[in-house]
């Protein structure tokens, strides 16, 4: 049934394409020249045949690479788009999804098809020919920018062309495999016998339910095939088979026509198969330095910049600073592309990467201090009027420490640049912070007298002595607010307690923690008297891969037996801290732990000096618990992975984090919250698992063509921080409110010295079982603002509300792409297991 010589005639369809990698082996400006003689080319093509099709590889970047060094050729492509001759969109880029965030890969069609529009008409497929796997919920995403299909070159391995692929939440589009990869036809013969041969030999090969097969004429940055009309035309049919050049749309829409959908093979979930290694794990703990800029941009811009902004725009009607985050977004996204992001490209693209991770760290940087600047009145007010203002951005009672960094005048500003500063203020002795008449408990960290850099609108930069005072305080918060606490300066402060002597210990109510002599740690819940022993245990093995692949060496560990040193650093109230200093040939750690009172997450900032070459530095997670699946979330869901199938012959063993992993038995587990980690490996019969800190390589390919390719940056060898977490907890993912947990640590309370009282609390309050994946303005309009939720449960949950606690017109249902789909008369809703739901709110 699935051969195609089973059926009468088959046609095949021609698309030539070229698969145009913006950097990869050689950098962005190099291939960009190439992209502007290659497009130049086309455009002279199609002036002598305006039959001619070309697809620019599924996304619009393309167009602006090209047009900022042709700008006057905008027209001719508008022409040419408009006419179909040239296929553009639907993605910005085309990106890692693994390695990206969900928003990003909503971001990412925004733009994508706004642009693709902007020059008249957007090809609505979702083409995916050479990313490196795909997420389980895209067939939802796609859904909601009324892509109905998808194209894709990895991730199915059963060498049939269309299945039916379904999202977590049920949501399917068809997917057409591309089982012979994106270059099938990358070359088609002029010579008749040899093109009848050519056709035939993929003839017998394909499998396929409709009838309708490509031949995709191109690959990596090849250039169009100008006769392909010409060869089709004498030689367009027989009697098995007949050829001609199509658009992959029409394609599509053929392919679904013919097909009956109650026979395909159904695809569930993430498509990751990796048999021969195609899915190219390696990638995602190559140039871990990527991976954690990536995470810190994004969780800037989504979870703080852009939800900051909203608020702001609700309660006291100031602009949403629109065009500069989509400058930030726009610039992010082209980190995103798979090339990029995976780290497999040549260390001159990922320099210039990192520049362009500065540039956003920025704009981010710059824009909070300008959001935040909106909730202070007068810089000059004095002291005893001021006040912290502690935000709260997530839809969860916050109740944990937040740490505060305090300034406080010593004098004026220095009348000029070369002016020392005065000191005609009494140094603060002591401070009380009140939550309205009630004294707030807190803890003081650092107390130092310093000088800072003062810029204004009308004066060049000065200085200024200050005092900083970081302390640690923690107050109860409500979903989505701002409470405000008033500092007094006039007591004394308490003496600090002394640390030496202090035990490697730590125990609240439900778990106790000691360092061992190695380092490790030891956990017992108690509830369960369950005992983790020797977790983080750094271990080195040889790696022979390269960019794409992890190799061992017969698995050989070579993490000898470290210099460690271990020692109290912090101990008060709320929390204790360790540090850990392990020294390895060529590599030392320096890990910070801290334990919390009344939270049983575990927090770990570690810094890496590296020097090792051609290694992998993972930490080993020995749990014991008897269960060989991970539960782990994903882009919009979570789903559990087992180990890789044992029938694979030639696979990794590595699979990606999003946000965190979970080790469980249902009894009790150990979560790892990844903070920007991107690879694990589950080890089996209870051995738990392992995180990838870091991959040294120095090549990109093994693969013969690019073993030349020498990539000296890769090896890593620097200085890296990381920052995770661990959650020892009783029960089930679930039940231990695993992704709640993680998204709190994730996204910490801000805190904003002010001398502006402001108290509101509630201003958006849903479910705790929903997770709020974005609040932002609409990409249309200004007056429109976008809340986005999901069903992270496998239960429906009912007569679920939304509550805004600020004036607003009215609250729409809204797709993915921001089509309105209805007005909502009350706002109440019931919402599917992991289904995705957008609303917008009109103000």
């Amino acid at each position: 049934m699935w051969n195609v010589n089973l059926m009468k005639q088959v046609t095949f369809h021609v698309i030539s394409h070229t698969h145009w990698d913006r950097e990869w082996y050689l950098p962005f400006e190099i291939f960009r020249i190439e992209l502007v003689d290659l497009i130049d080319d086309l455009l002279n093509i199609l002036e002598q045949d305006n039959n001619f099709i070309f697809h620019l590889d599924g996304y619009s970047l393309i167009l602006e690479d090209y047009l900022e060094i042709k700008p006057d050729k905008k027209e001719i492509l508008k022409k040419y788009i408009k006419s179909g001759n040239i296929q553009i969109g639907p993605w910005h880029v085309l990106s890692d999804q693994f390695l990206t965030s969900g928003e990003a890969t909503i971001r990412n069609l925004l733009y994508g098809i706004r642009t693709a529009k902007d020059f008249g008409k957007v090809m609505l497929v979702g083409y995916l020919p050479d990313q490196f796997g795909h997420i389980a919920q895209l067939p939802q995403i796609f859904k909601g920018f009324n892509i109905k299909s998808s194209v894709i070159g990895r991730g199915i391995q059963d060498n049939i062309t269309e299945h039916l692929w379904h999202a977590l939440n049920g949501d399917s589009v068809l997917a057409v495999s591309l089982t012979h990869w994106y270059n099938n036809a990358q070359r088609l013969p002029d010579d008749k016998k040899e093109f009848n041969k050519f056709v035939t030999n993929i003839y017998k090969k394909q499998k396929s339910n409709s009838g309708h097969v490509l031949l995709m004429n191109g690959c990596d940055h090849l250039f169009p095939q100008a006769n392909v009309n010409k060869i089709l035309k004498n030689n367009n049919s027989n009697h098995t088979w007949k050829v001609k050049q199509s658009k992959l749309p029409d394609v599509v829409n053929l392919i679904l026509e013919n097909t009956d959908k109650e026979t395909l093979p159904v695809r569930y979930g993430e498509l990751r198969d990796d048999n021969e290694k195609m899915i190219l794990s390696g990638t995602l703990s190559s140039r871990v330095y990527l991976k954690l800029a990536n995470y810190l941009c994004e969780t800037q811009l989504e979870k703080i910049i852009e939800p900051l902004a909203s608020i702001l725009t609700f309660i006291q009607k100031t602009k949403y600073p629109y065009e500069e985050i989509k400058y930030a977004w726009r610039l992010l996204l082209q980190n995103h592309a798979h090339d990029s992001i995976c780290g497999c490209s040549i260390d001159e693209v990922h320099r210039e990467m990192e520049v362009r991770f500065q540039r956003v760290e920025q704009i981010t940087r710059k824009l909070k201090l300008d959001l935040l600047s909106l909730l202070n009145t007068r810089r000059d007010a004095p002291t005893e009027r001021l006040y912290i203002q502690l935000i709260n951005l997530t839809n969860y009672r916050r109740n944990e420490p937040i740490e505060i960094d305090l300034e406080f005048p010593l004098g004026p500003v220095a009348e000029s640049p070369d002016a020392k500063p005065v000191i005609n203020k009494k140094e603060i002795k002591g401070l009380k912070i009140y939550e309205g008449k009630k004294e707030a408990d807190f803890e003081i960290l650092e107390n130092y007298k310093t000088e800072r850099f003062v810029r204004s609108k009308d004066q060049v930069p000065l200085l200024q002595a200050v005092q900083r005072i970081k302390l640690l305080l923690k107050r109860k918060l409500k979903p989505f607010s701002i409470a405000t606490y008033e500092i007094k300066t006039k007591n004394g402060f308490k003496n600090k307690k002394k640390l030496p002597g202090s035990k490697l210990e730590f125990e609240n109510k439900n778990y106790k923690l000691s360092i061992n002599k190695n380092g490790t740690l030891d956990i017992l819940l108690k509830e369960k008297n369950h005992k983790f022993k020797n977790l983080h245990l750094p271990r080195v093995e040889v790696d022979l891969g390269d960019e794409y692949h992890f190799i061992a060496r017969d698995n050989v560990r070579m993490s000898g037996n470290p210099a460690v040193k271990r020692s109290v650093t912090e101990e008060n109230k709320f929390r204790k801290v360790f540090l850990v200093k392990t020294s390895l040939p060529d590599l030392k750690l320096e890990t910070r732990i801290t334990c919390y009172k009344d939270s049983d997450r575990i927090d770990f900032q570690t810094t890496a000096i590296n020097s090792l070459q051609n290694k992998r530095i993972q930490l080993h997670f020995p749990t014991s618990l008897d269960t060989n699946y991970i539960s782990a979330d994903t882009p919009f869901g979570i789903l559990q992975r087992a180990r890789p199938p044992v029938d694979w012959k030639d696979h990794a063993n590595t699979q990606p984090i999003y946000n965190f992993i979970d080790h469980t038995d249902n009894k009790c587990g150990l979560a790892f919250f990844g903070g920007g980690l991107r690879e694990y490996e589950l080890y089996e019969n209870g051995d738990g698992f392992a995180v990838t800190l870091i991959r040294c390589i120095g090549r990109l390919s093994t693969i013969r063509s690019h073993s030349l390719l020498e990539t000296p940056d890769a090896q890593c060898n620097r200085k890296i921080i990381f920052n995770y977490a661990l959650y020892p907890h009783i029960g089930n993912s679930h039940e231990a409110q695993i992704l709640k947990e993680q998204l709190i640590y994730k996204m910490p309370p801000l805190s904003n010295q002010t001398n502006l009282k402001i108290n509101i609390s509630g201003l958006i309050r849903t479910e705790e079982k929903l997770v709020i994946s974005s609040l932002k303005r609409s990409e249309d309009k200004e007056n429109l603002h976008i809340l986005r939720l999901y069903n992270p449960t496998e239960k429906t949950l009912e007569k679920c509300t939304l509550g805004l606690n600020f004036p607003y017109k009215k609250v729409y249902l809204v797709k993915l792409n921001e089509e309105k789909i209805q007005e909502l008369e009350k706002l109440t809703f019931e919402i599917k297991p992991f289904e995705i739901l957008t609303f917008g709110i009109e103000i």
